[in-house]
């Protein structure tokens, strides 16, 4: 399975630490103040506990309880925002999505789309593996805006199935001028969450994130 990420991805809120959330769910203000009670009462007389150290405690626990509660419903807020994107992204199960940037091959011909400068002398489809390593160029016509490929290197091998990445290059006199994303279609057979928020399961096993699609169609519309 291969998982298709954006460049720039958010920061997802970090669950409460777990030790911090085992002694709040067995322990509370009442038993704290239990707690403090049998310590003034066990305190050395001889060196007693200045009052300012009990306000200190009080405070540092009223201080993590009331954070413990926030990131609490900070995370409940996450995931209730992830399952109403779910919830929208439902209907889009059954159709097919335009991939920005990346492809996905299942062992079939893939037609990829895009167009270079329309001044360029040259344009080529530049297809690479998810790490950025060249695998293919296919001339692109301007005119055409769209090239198949065959799911084969620049040496005629057939490379594994799942998702690539797409770029454009275009070419005047012979100097690369522009590059550019290049797009595709794939059927969305699943919609989920996952660890940065709404993902869309494709053919080949291939993941991609809700974010990454730029348009909709139906199945088998060109």
């Amino acid at each position: 399975m291969t998982t298709i990420t954006g460049t720039n991805t958010g920061t997802s809120a970090q669950p409460a630490n777990p030790a911090t959330n085992s002694v709040l769910a067995n322990s509370d203000f009442e038993t704290f103040i239990k707690m403090l009670t049998v310590q003034a009462q066990n305190q050395d007389p001889l060196n007693p506990m200045d009052s300012s150290d009990y306000a200190t405690q009080l405070a540092t626990f009223s201080g993590v309880e009331q954070q413990v509660q926030t990131n609490t419903l900070l995370n409940a807020l996450i995931s209730l925002n992830g399952q109403s994107q779910l919830s929208q992204l439902a209907d889009w199960v059954g159709m097919e999505g335009q991939l920005a940037g990346h492809a996905v091959y299942d062992g079939a011909s893939v037609t990829l789309h895009g167009q270079g400068l329309s001044f360029a002398d040259q344009a080529e489809m530049v297809i690479t593996s998810l790490d950025g390593t060249e695998l293919r160029r296919l001339a692109l016509d301007p005119a055409a805006g769209q090239v198949v490929w065959d799911g084969r290197d620049a040496a005629g091998g057939e490379v594994p199935e799942g998702a690539y990445m797409l770029r454009i290059e275009s070419y005047v006199d012979g100097v690369l001028s522009q590059t550019q994303p290049g797009h595709s279609w794939a059927a969305i057979s699943e919609a989920r969450l996952g660890p940065t928020g709404v993902q869309l399961v494709l053919p080949a096993d291939a993941v991609i994130e809700a974010a990454l699609v730029t348009g909709l169609r139906s199945p088998g519309a060109s």
